[in-house]
């Protein structure tokens, strides 16, 4: 539930909003983080930023993954959605 009122905050304008809503979705192991951080990135890429880094710090927590371009992300998750579960800590 958290995880749906989070990943709208995203797009946020305000950026430590945006910010705080990535920090905090990088501590939510649950496929729709995964996506929502994924589906805000190519925007916060196009400022690289404070928000950029945060979700990519958060994508990195969640998956253990760490992939320089959007597209790379895009396909590694493509193939593991289904079946991925979060790394054990």
């Amino acid at each position: 539930e958290t995880i749906k009122v989070l990943v709208p905050l995203l797009k946020e304008t305000v950026t430590r909003i945006a910010v705080g809503a990535a920090e905090t979705l990088g501590k939510k192991p649950h496929r729709d983080a995964v996506t929502g951080l994924l589906e805000a990135l190519p925007k916060a890429d196009r400022v690289p930023g404070e928000l950029s880094l945060t979700i990519r710090r958060s994508l990195y927590q969640l998956t253990n993954q760490n992939f320089t371009s959007h597209d790379d992300w895009t396909k590694w998750w493509a193939t593991v959605k289904t079946t991925w579960k979060p790394p054990k800590s």
